[in-house]
Protein backbone atom coordinates (compact mmCIF):
# COMPACT_ATOMS: atom_id res chain seq x y z
CA UNK A 1 0.00 0.00 0.00
CA UNK A 2 2.46 2.73 0.98
CA UNK A 3 4.75 1.66 -2.11
CA UNK A 4 1.81 1.71 -4.44
CA UNK A 5 -0.02 5.27 -2.78
CA UNK A 6 2.27 7.35 -1.88
CA UNK A 7 5.91 6.77 -3.76
CA UNK A 8 4.43 7.84 -7.20
CA UNK A 9 2.52 11.12 -5.94
CA UNK A 10 3.03 14.67 -5.74
CA UNK A 11 3.01 16.73 -2.78
CA UNK A 12 -0.51 18.06 -4.40
CA UNK A 13 -1.59 14.24 -4.39
CA UNK A 14 -0.72 13.87 -0.75
CA UNK A 15 -2.81 16.97 0.12
CA UNK A 16 -5.88 15.86 -2.15
CA UNK A 17 -5.70 12.16 -0.21
CA UNK A 18 -4.98 13.70 2.94
CA UNK A 19 -8.24 15.86 2.74
CA UNK A 20 -10.52 13.63 0.91
CA UNK A 21 -13.07 12.34 3.81
CA UNK A 22 -13.72 9.53 1.53
CA UNK A 23 -10.32 8.13 1.63
CA UNK A 24 -9.80 4.85 4.46
CA UNK A 25 -8.41 6.46 7.44
CA UNK A 26 -5.20 4.74 7.10
CA UNK A 27 -4.31 5.84 3.45
CA UNK A 28 -4.76 9.84 5.16
CA UNK A 29 -2.72 9.11 7.68
CA UNK A 30 0.02 7.81 5.63
CA UNK A 31 -0.61 11.14 3.09
CA UNK A 32 -0.49 13.37 6.33
CA UNK A 33 2.88 11.77 7.98
CA UNK A 34 4.84 11.76 4.95
CA UNK A 35 3.62 15.39 4.37
CA UNK A 36 4.81 16.44 7.40
CA UNK A 37 8.39 14.70 7.40
CA UNK A 38 8.23 17.04 3.96
CA UNK A 39 7.84 20.09 5.25
CA UNK A 40 10.23 19.46 8.53
CA UNK A 41 12.48 18.00 6.04
CA UNK A 42 12.94 14.78 8.04
CA UNK A 43 12.30 11.02 7.04
CA UNK A 44 11.01 9.88 10.77
CA UNK A 45 8.20 8.83 9.94
CA UNK A 46 9.31 7.32 6.81
CA UNK A 47 11.23 5.08 8.50
CA UNK A 48 8.73 3.91 10.92
CA UNK A 49 6.76 3.58 8.16
CA UNK A 50 9.06 1.47 6.04
CA UNK A 51 9.97 -0.80 9.44
CA UNK A 52 6.37 -1.12 9.66
CA UNK A 53 5.73 -2.89 6.11
CA UNK A 54 8.83 -4.46 5.48
CA UNK A 55 10.39 -5.25 8.96
CA UNK A 56 13.90 -3.75 10.45
CA UNK A 57 16.56 -4.22 8.50
CA UNK A 58 18.88 -6.89 9.37
CA UNK A 59 21.53 -6.38 11.87
CA UNK A 60 24.73 -7.85 12.43
CA UNK A 61 26.73 -7.57 16.00
CA UNK A 62 29.37 -9.09 16.35
CA UNK A 63 31.44 -9.18 20.11
CA UNK A 64 35.10 -9.84 21.03
CA UNK A 65 36.39 -10.08 24.98
CA UNK A 66 35.82 -12.24 27.52
CA UNK A 67 34.03 -11.86 30.86
CA UNK A 68 35.95 -12.72 34.13
CA UNK A 69 33.47 -13.51 36.75
CA UNK A 70 34.71 -13.24 40.20
CA UNK A 71 33.35 -14.41 43.25
CA UNK A 72 34.29 -12.23 46.64
CA UNK A 73 33.25 -12.40 50.42
CA UNK A 74 31.62 -9.35 51.82
CA UNK A 75 35.04 -8.64 53.33
CA UNK A 76 36.75 -8.73 50.06
CA UNK A 77 34.18 -7.04 48.28
CA UNK A 78 34.64 -3.52 50.95
CA UNK A 79 38.37 -3.98 50.70
CA UNK A 80 37.84 -3.86 46.49
CA UNK A 81 35.90 -0.97 46.82
CA UNK A 82 37.90 0.60 49.48
CA UNK A 83 41.16 0.42 47.13
CA UNK A 84 39.25 1.56 43.86
CA UNK A 85 38.57 4.73 45.55
CA UNK A 86 41.63 5.06 47.23
CA UNK A 87 43.01 4.95 43.28
CA UNK A 88 40.71 7.99 42.32
CA UNK A 89 41.96 9.81 45.42
CA UNK A 90 38.82 9.55 47.59
CA UNK A 91 40.43 8.46 51.16
CA UNK A 92 37.47 7.72 53.37
CA UNK A 93 38.23 6.59 56.70
CA UNK A 94 35.67 3.59 58.00
CA UNK A 95 33.90 5.05 60.97
CA UNK A 96 34.32 2.43 64.05
CA UNK A 97 30.59 1.11 63.71
CA UNK A 98 30.36 0.32 59.94
CA UNK A 99 28.85 -2.51 58.85
CA UNK A 100 27.14 -2.78 62.12
CA UNK A 101 23.34 -2.69 62.28
CA UNK A 102 21.60 -0.24 65.65
CA UNK A 103 18.51 -1.94 67.14
CA UNK A 104 16.54 -0.25 69.76
CA UNK A 105 14.72 -3.07 71.61
CA UNK A 106 12.18 -1.73 73.96
CA UNK A 107 10.22 -4.16 76.20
Amino acid sequence: MIRNVLFGFTEEKLQALEDDPKKPLVIRVFARAFRTDWENGSLTNFTVFMTWAYGAPKVDVNLSGGLDITVLSPQDRRARIEELLAGLGYNRQPTPTEGAVDVDVQE
